[in-house]
């Protein structure tokens, strides 16, 4: 199993030897050994779907015609309006909630847990622009810490985590492993984030559906509520159901 005392090393291992051929053969031969390190480790890094280091779980084994609707970055304001439109429709969700705003508000938890639905690990303050960059120690902070305010919040400790943007480094599944989490990635996502076309974004989410797939949008913005209950809509529509992925219950 890679751990992060192997895979430091490696690291360490790796540079050194960069550094020695610089030393003996110019600068210019070190160089493109130092980019022959840092570039494959950046693409794994920055394309969400990679798995060399942490695998991205993207579908789930479940049965008949059902998919798995994950939200992210709650919990905030539109949490009871979001959990009313899935009891409408009856529809079941893994929230990606992020440490802090949990912490913050814990009666949003416990109202997301009561309803039957998932709290998953989404980090304790959502770097989304560094965590992909930190180390070992940084990186097992935001998620260790995450998991005991959802563990003391929802009364069980989660069983799923997603980085924010999606992007981990090497260290990240060696610490996922050492937590007892498993890594859940997404088939679809809505880009809800920079975008405000709710037709626009159900139809990308809905397109050429397949059983299992893991739909990602977000909740706290102005059309959140709007994209949930037209994906619900939608997807009743079509005779597809939401089912937790299994492995969730880790009571």
């Amino acid at each position: 199993m890679l751990t992060v005392p192997r895979l430091q090393t490696a690291l360490v291992l790796f540079h050194l030897a960069a550094l020695s051929v610089g030393w003996l053969l110019g600068w210019e031969a070190g160089l493109l050994a130092m980019a022959g390190v840092h570039l494959p480790l950046l693409a794994i890094t920055l394309w969400t779907g990679s798995t060399p280091f942490c695998l991205a779980l993207q579908s789930c084994p479940i049965p008949g015609r059902s998919i798995v609707l994950t939200i992210d970055d709650g919990p905030c304001a539109d949490t009871p309006g979001m959990l009313a439109i899935l009891a409408q429709y009856q529809a079941k969700a893994v929230f990606f909630v992020i440490g802090q705003r949990a912490a913050s508000h814990p009666e949003w938890i416990h109202q997301i847990t009561s309803a039957g639905h998932e709290v998953a690990n989404h980090t304790l303050t959502h770097p989304a622009g560094q965590f992909w960059a930190w180390g070992p120690t940084a990186q097992r902070w935001e998620i260790s810490e995450t998991n005991r305010i959802l563990t003391e919040a929802a009364g069980h400790s989660p069983a799923w985590f997603r980085a924010p943007a999606g992007y981990r480094n090497p260290f990240t599944g060696a610490i996922l492993q050492e937590l007892g989490l498993q890594y859940l990635g997404w088939s679809r996502r809505a880009f809800d984030t920079r975008r405000s076309d709710v037709a626009k974004m159900v139809k990308r989410l809905c397109h050429r559906l397949q059983p299992g797939a893991v739909l990602l949008i977000h909740q706290g913005h102005p059309h959140s509520i709007k994209l949930l209950e037209e994906l619900l809509k939608t997807l009743a529509a079509e005779n597809w159901i939401t089912h937790l992925p299994a492995g969730t219950d880790k009571s």
